[in-house]
């Protein structure tokens, strides 16, 4: 059979007679191989590999923009901090400056008598300034204080400031008050004695300094204050009462110099000194002294051999005092003694010392002539009392003494 034969048999073959059954069934498996084939076609609308990597692009310059940004704040809130912080840190030692500087022109200001000048702190000081000058005032005793303290009064029964318990100005409103009520009483029975001619008042005679000493802290008045005074060249001794006070007569004469050396055990020396022909303050006929609490140094006397010496006596001297000012600081020959185990102290030096002389002495030991004979310890090593000093053994008729008993 030829190939055409064979076509003409399959062509035959593929004959089939139709009906609407099979006209039906051969519609639906083109329609379900239509939908498969769609289903199979890619989206028209996806995207194209160069929108894959521009998207990608972009992803990545978003989020270096992102880091870059974060970077930046984080940056900002550091620096930000660290100029708050050195704020903070430059900003506590100027207060502590300024509140130092009142604390010194408070005193200044309490010494001559000047209650415009407290009242004024009261308004414009620290709040541990107008403590300060509250204080002040409660020991002076002037009415033209009581407004800005009835006003600071109320404030602080609203709210204390940190580190206060209590309200600090109630105690020198009392103060005042109290005084006050005194003083109308004294007038009150001079005025009785004087209408029954009972006695009669006799006027002060001659002029005269009222001196006044107080506890730089806490303006407390300071009984038993040790008062060494030279008037014209003339010396005298006196103690300050329980209030605080020491009347130095001067007589019917103004003197021409007055200098009074002030000592307390526990409180710096101080010297006050007074000139009639200064213009400033000339002799007053009151003055208030605020003394500030003494700190401590000490340390070790011993021989030669490290053995203590007892019954040294240090003498202690400050330098630098400013002796044109009306008062200074007056540490001048003081002495100490040491103990048993060669053990010295003293509790009058300022909180703020840079230097300090010492001389010794001894009957059995060889005396410092002059100050800074024997070597001293440094300022820290008589802080903590750990310094030693040695005395030489005194020399008689060319041999060595031993005061111990070593021949």
């Amino acid at each position: 059979m030829n190939p055409a034969d064979n076509m003409e048999l399959a062509i035959e073959r593929l004959y089939v007679s139709t009906s609407a059954e099979l006209d039906r069934r051969i519609l639906a498996d083109a329609s379900a191989a239509l939908e498969e084939s769609v289903r199979e076609r890619p989206t028209l609308g996806a995207p194209s590999l160069w929108r894959v990597v521009l998207r990608s692009r972009i992803a990545k310059l978003a989020a270096i923009v992102a880091l870059v940004i974060t970077t930046l704040a984080v940056a900002v809130l550091i620096w930000t901090s660290a100029v708050r912080d050195k704020k903070a840190i430059v900003r506590e030692p100027d207060l502590r400056q300024r509140l130092a500087a009142e604390f010194e022109w408070i005193e200044q200001t309490y010494a001559v008598g000047d209650i415009d000048g407290l009242v004024a702190m009261l308004s414009e000081g620290q709040f541990a300034s107008k403590v300060l000058a509250a204080k002040y005032l409660g020991q002076i005793g002037d009415e033209r204080a009581l407004p800005e303290l009835d006003r600071l009064y109320l404030l602080a029964e609203e709210r204390l400031p940190p580190g206060y318990t209590e309200n600090p100005f109630a105690e020198p409103i009392e103060k005042i008050r109290n005084r006050i009520k005194t003083e109308l009483d004294q007038r009150a029975v001079e005025s009785d004695v004087n209408d029954i001619g009972a006695m009669e008042v006799p006027a002060a005679t001659g002029r005269v300094l009222d001196f006044f000493v107080v506890d730089r802290l806490t303006a407390e008045p300071i009984a038993g204050v040790e008062l060494h005074i030279t008037v014209d060249g003339e010396e005298s001794n006196d103690v300050t009462d329980e209030q605080g006070q020491c009347r130095i007569q001067f007589g019917k004469k103004q003197p021409n110099f007055v200098r009074i050396d002030v000592h307390k055990e526990g409180f710096v020396s101080m010297r006050v000194q007074f000139r009639k022909d200064e213009p400033a303050l000339g002799i007053p006929k009151d003055y208030r002294l605020a003394l500030q609490p003494g700190t401590s140094i000490g340390g070790f006397i011993q021989n030669e051999q490290g053995e203590p010496i007892e019954g040294a006596t240090v003498y202690l001297l400050m330098p630098g005092s400013d002796e044109s000012q009306t008062q200074y600081i007056w540490i001048w020959d003081h002495k100490v003694q040491t103990d048993a185990i060669g053990f010295w102290r003293c509790d009058i030096v300022p909180a703020k010392l840079d230097d300090i002389w010492i001389r010794l002495g001894h009957p059995e030991y060889i005396d410092d002539e002059v100050y800074g004979t024997t070597a001293k310890p440094s300022v820290e090593a008589l802080r903590d009392m750990s310094g030693v000093m040695v005395l030489l053994w005194r020399q008689i008729r060319g041999e060595g003494i031993d005061p111990c008993g070593g021949g």
